[in-house]
């Protein structure tokens, strides 16, 4: 897509929507107080705001890479950033719920059954989706039976990664209180 098109959607945003509605502007002078909190992966086809048709102001949204959630470590960035992130919208803004947000066809998760190499992907974020892939096998073996090859451990994974974010999350100190 162009700069010029981004542009042209941008100020039919802006004329049809900000600036010409009462609720818009009224939100915008209130502030935010959103309900939910979104962790999603950043895959262009997940938006959590289209597929929970909330409104502007309901939903605050983190995405990363395969929505791959670290356990809390208070001495790695990222979960400490991750834990920055829960801590604004549920301790300041009064945020109550959290959806983790997966989806099929995850090219995160098919990347790290696959053993793609990449070295622009973090090793931090390949070491995690490595362990949630050994525990994606035991529940291949578990509830697949170890049959159905590649097409079924990788939706093993993608499963696997959204139970992974959930225990994860209980960690979070941001969470817990």
């Amino acid at each position: 897509m162009s700069r010029e098109e981004l542009a042209r959607r941008f100020d039919k945003f802006a004329e049809e929507k900000y600036v010409k509605t009462d609720e818009m502007i009224k939100l915008v002078q209130d502030g935010q107080h959103p309900h939910t909190v979104a962790l999603a992966c950043a895959d262009s086809r997940v938006n959590p705001n289209h597929h929970y048709n909330f409104k502007e102001g309901e939903c605050f949204t983190q995405t990363t890479i395969g929505n791959l959630i670290p356990h809390y470590d208070e001495g790695n960035i990222l979960s400490a950033k991750l834990n920055a992130f829960l801590g604004y919208p549920i301790g300041h803004l009064g945020s109550g719920e959290i959806i983790i947000e997966g989806h099929a066809a995850c090219g995160a998760a098919a990347a790290i059954v696959d053993g793609t190499e990449d070295e622009k992907i973090s090793p931090y974020f390949r070491a995690l989706g490595e362990e949630i892939l050994e525990e994606a096998k035991v529940r291949y073996d578990n509830f697949y039976g170890g049959q159905g090859g590649r097409e079924v451990l990788l939706r093993a994974m993608e499963e696997q990664i959204l139970i992974h974010g959930y225990n994860a999350l209980l960690e979070y100190p941001a969470v817990q209180d």
